[in-house]
């Protein structure tokens, strides 16, 4: 039985050794900072402060819409196809009357924008706003129809290569675009809209998928505004005839893509405008769009029928207007 005590003991000073050791090391470990064999927890770098430069294409900036407020004037709709849904948001003209013919804006969103709520573009599509204050809309009386896409507008705009002709590769969705452009055609025959002033704007994705609507019908839209986008120089011989007003920041990682469209736009014999802001980045979508310019430019755009003839041009580096003041801007 002694034997039995003595081994009890022996182990409970053995526990007792080991758990002071233990805390002792732990206490070192703090002071010193050598590891015991545990990972020590991480610390969060805090990253840079956002400066408006540099973002992820599509990425929301500050003072981005208000979708609630936004929900209350765009009325939800949805447009029913052979290749599926495109859910809409649609603002109608001020006092609008059906025996007076409008405009139509098509504003297509960026990456955050996709999905199938119809409602996280519209806060997401920075123009959908400006087009929504109250001032706008009494100056500009007009319908603007806002989509969401829940994948790409067309093409997947951020390939990871660079196509023949300096477009991008990435995955195709045609069915998205062919709703699209349905979906106007649908919303021409319910409401009174003027056919040779249909517009199409959109920033980041959204600006790609400007270009992509135009290449996929180069009859439908009497102009276009382009914002941090660009698209596939081979098919701009099809729609050169349609004034485009192409915006973008000097530091942006895809100004490439834009110089690009506004290279062969100019070959095939179109007279596209090009604004380049010094100081930004990918974000440009504020300073272009809160611009009186833009819109005075846009709503003075008429559809051409026939096609005017275009006479092919060598091609030749583009010029820009380098913007330190946004809200005033200059065209080539």
């Amino acid at each position: 039985m002694e034997k039995a005590m003595s081994r009890r003991a022996a182990c409970a000073v053995a526990l007792g050794v080991f758990l002071l050791l233990g805390v002792g090391l732990s206490a070192a470990d703090r002071s010193t900072g050598k590891s015991t064999g545990r990972r020590p927890p991480r610390r969060k770098k805090p990253g840079p402060p956002d400066k408006g430069k540099k973002g992820k294409p599509g990425e929301r900036v500050e003072g981005a819409p208000n979708v609630y407020e936004l929900m209350k004037l765009y009325e939800a709709r949805q447009y029913n196809s052979i290749y599926g849904k495109l859910p809409y948001r649609l603002l109608k003209p001020y006092a609008y009357v059906s025996s007076r013919k409008y405009p139509l804006v098509v504003c297509l969103h960026g990456v955050p924008g996709r999905g199938k709520d119809n409602a996280l573009q519209l806060g997401c599509t920075y123009p959908v706003a400006v087009l929504a204050r109250p001032e706008t809309r009494r100056k500009y009386p007009t319908f603007v129809m806002a989509p969401q896409s829940p994948t790409w507008w067309g093409d997947q705009p951020y390939g990871t290569k660079k196509a023949a002709g300096g477009g991008t590769s990435g995955k195709k969705s045609p069915q998205m675009m062919s709703m699209l452009l349905d979906g106007i055609e649908a919303i021409q025959g319910v409401f009174s809209i003027d056919p040779n002033r249909i517009y199409v704007t959109g920033h980041s994705m959204g600006g790609f998928g400007a270009f992509n609507a135009l290449a996929s019908d180069p009859n439908m839209f009497a102009g276009a505004v382009v914002v941090a986008g660009g698209g596939d120089p081979n098919a701009a011989m099809d729609f050169a005839h349609v004034p485009v007003w192409v915006f973008c920041g000097q530091k942006s990682s895809i100004l490439h893509h834009s110089q690009n469209m506004i290279l062969a736009l100019k070959k095939y014999g179109g007279k596209p405008s090009f604004t380049v802001f010094k100081e930004l980045g990918h974000r440009c979508w504020r300073q272009a769009y809160e611009s009186q310019a833009l819109w005075d430019w846009l709503f003075a755009q008429r559809r051409v029928w026939p096609r005017p003839i275009l006479t092919t041009q060598p091609a030749t580096q583009p010029t820009s207007q380098p913007s330190t003041r946004p809200v005033v801007l200059k065209r080539e």
